[in-house]
């Protein structure tokens, strides 16, 4: 047996050992939510096909996004594990684009704690395998949505800041926006029925079907959705606390001493996300 199949063995062996149901999503996916959550850094990597209705697939980029929308499809709530190991596909710079990827997903977990120690446990025995000593990093994704939640800033722009969030790219380009168009007055918009009627008649004008791909109704509501983005003022004491708090780096208790400062001086209470990391 040679070292590539042997490695790949104990690896299938590892998988198997958390005792989780196994995960096999397809192999093509709708690419919207990709888009939508990880931002276009990522869409770049995809490979992209589109079907006779013109909706944009890619071939499966990951794991855990179809994991987590099968679970919320079958109703969220109930403790639930799942196991991987299988295909991915991704565009990189260098190496193949079809590469193997492993892991487990521990959702509604009744104590994060031991989930969380499961799962750096399964990736400290998978890296060994491979004989690869790891360096763990860590980003308290709650610990950010607690200081969001404080934050002085519009609620449409919550979700869209936090889901850049682990997205250095996205999330530097989306502030770096922000703080470029800090809500300027806008021209009175046409209603969404007067829009609605612009853009059906333009789809028809151009040949193109009203019922395949985006709808008419769809194009005016995104459309809409982004002026109102666009005109929401986030404050630029607000952008800067964001800066300062995604800059912070460094080992984890030196880290949370820098965020309990920045948050006392903001008069932020992330004293429970900040006490959930320090366990």
């Amino acid at each position: 047996m040679s070292g590539a199949t042997l490695r790949r063995a104990n690896l299938e062996a590892l998988v198997e050992a958390q005792g989780a149901t196994r995960a096999t999503p397809p192999l093509l996916l709708s690419a919207d939510p990709y888009f939508d959550l990880a931002g276009e850094e990522f869409g770049r990597r995809l490979l992209l096909t589109t079907d006779a209705t013109g909706a944009e697939h890619c071939l499966r980029p990951d794991f855990t996004l179809p994991i987590a929308q099968a679970y919320i499809a079958d109703g969220v709530g109930k403790p639930a594990a799942f196991s991987y190991l299988g295909p991915i596909f991704r565009q990189r710079e260098t190496g193949a684009a079809e590469f193997d990827q492993a892991g487990i997903e521990l959702l509604a977990q009744l104590d994060g704690d031991v989930a969380l120690d499961q799962v750096l446990t399964f990736a400290r025995a998978a890296l060994s395998i491979f004989g690869v000593a790891p360096q763990v990093r860590l980003g308290g994704v709650g610990l950010f949505e607690g200081l969001l939640a404080q934050a002085d800033m519009p609620d449409a722009w919550r979700p869209r800041i936090r889901n850049r969030f682990g997205h250095t790219e996205a999330l530097n380009r989306l502030l770096t926006r922000l703080e470029a168009a800090p809500g300027m007055p806008r021209e009175a918009q046409p209603s969404r029925e007067e829009l609605v009627e612009d853009v059906t008649a333009q789809m028809v004008a151009s040949g193109l079907s009203l019922s395949e791909g985006r709808t008419p109704d769809e194009i005016a509501d995104r459309y809409l959705e982004q002026q109102a983005l666009d005109a929401a003022h986030v404050p630029p004491e607000t952008l800067k606390l964001l800066r300062d708090y995604l800059a912070i780096s460094g080992p984890v208790l030196q880290a949370l001493t820098q965020i309990e400062a920045l948050a006392a001086q903001h008069k932020l209470m992330l004293g429970a996300p900040i006490r959930a990391l320090r366990r």
